[in-house]
């Protein structure tokens, strides 16, 4: 607020206390020492100090800039506590440590699936192999491998015993002969009995004396 000084008493008197002044003398800004004569003091609502009156190119502030002005400026951001910043730091790391092992576990199982498809295939084809060797028909007598076929496996051990002696065989001493060869191969099912095999070499066998070539012939019944 601007005050005056009296020319007359020489007092200080704010602007709103000069009209009832006791002097009838002029007033003189104390601040731009401006002398007003009579009322004329009431359009000075607003002066410069000392340094502004002789500051160039000085412009007096306007109303919205001293509102600016006199508005206190918002507090400063108090710094986040370390704490704080630790526990944001902390938060940060395990979201992305969370995201990488998201992104690993995606990886290993489409490399386990991959994988496990690989041994699949790969166990299919060694069954496949092992079956087609399993299934494969003999020409002759094996001590390491047996025919899959059970009538198969008979007419093979037969032709083996009679391959080796024609002589001497009655139809008991044959069956025997073929029954022992079969049992005792080391492919044959543990379980196999010897009964069964004789009845099942009266089934498919039909054995025949050749006079002509002195020889024992054989027919075979394939079922």
């Amino acid at each position: 607020m601007v005050s005056f000084q009296c020319e007359g008493c020489g007092d200080i008197v704010k602007k709103p206390k000069c009209k009832v002044h006791r002097c009838r003398a002029p007033f003189t800004c104390i601040d731009c020492h401006q002398t007003f004569n009579g009322t004329s003091y009431m359009s000075h609502n607003q002066c410069m100090t000392e340094d502004q009156k002789y500051q160039k190119g000085y412009k007096p502030p306007t109303k919205k800039q001293q509102q600016a002005k006199s508005t206190p400026a918002a507090a400063p951001t108090q710094p986040t506590g370390l704490i704080a910043q630790l526990e944001k730091k902390k938060e940060e790391t395990d979201k992305k440590r969370s995201l990488e092992e998201e992104e690993n576990a995606k990886v290993e199982g489409q490399g386990s699936s991959d994988s496990n498809n690989k041994k699949a295939k790969l166990d299919t084809k060694k069954k496949a192999k092992k079956d087609k060797k399993k299934t494969k028909s003999l020409s002759e007598w094996s001590v390491d491998e047996l025919d899959s076929n059970e009538n198969k496996q008979m007419e093979l051990a037969l032709q083996y015993v009679l391959k080796k002696d024609q002589k001497d065989h009655s139809i008991e001493h044959l069956r025997e002969q073929v029954v022992l060869l079969i049992s005792s191969h080391p492919k044959s099912p543990k379980d196999i009995k010897s009964a069964a095999l004789k009845s099942k070499f009266d089934q498919v066998v039909g054995l025949t004396f050749n006079t002509k070539k002195n020889k024992i012939a054989y027919t075979f019944i394939k079922n």
